[in-house]
């Protein structure tokens, strides 16, 4: 799954999702000689934590937490973020983020917004270097 098809499925959520945190720390984190796993039924990657072998690091709250989203911006790129209304759905809060004059991407909370963001301007960022 690419960065960009990462950054549609944080789009499409309207609150936190365990699995789509796996999915984005695989594809972010994920180097030669690693080893991932899921556990369980449930899809979530794991990844074995490469100085204790009996340990496995689990993926960050992308989805839920504004720090795990803030963290997964690409260094030294600037970002902002702002909440609005969803006029066709009950006036209901919605957010939008933008990073380094990327386009503005929406999310039914921060975080995600933030994810959503940082993940398609990964993208950018390696579809201009390569």
């Amino acid at each position: 799954m690419t960065l960009t098809d990462l950054a549609s499925r944080v789009q499409g959520l309207t609150g936190p999702c365990r699995i789509t945190d796996g999915l984005i720390f695989k594809a972010l984190e994920e180097r030669p000689g690693d080893e991932w796993t899921t556990f369980s039924d449930y899809g979530i990657w794991y990844r074995r934590d490469p100085d204790d072998h009996a340990a496995w690091d689990s993926p960050p709250d992308y989805t839920r937490s504004l720090d795990a989203a803030m963290a997964s911006v690409p260094e030294g790129m600037e970002w902002v973020m702002a909440r609005t209304h969803d006029k066709s759905d009950g006036d209901k809060p919605y957010f939008y983020a933008s990073i380094s004059e990327s386009q503005v991407h929406y999310g039914h909370t921060p975080a995600l917004a933030l994810t959503a963001a940082s993940l398609l301007a990964r993208a950018a960022s390696e579809n201009s270097h390569g």
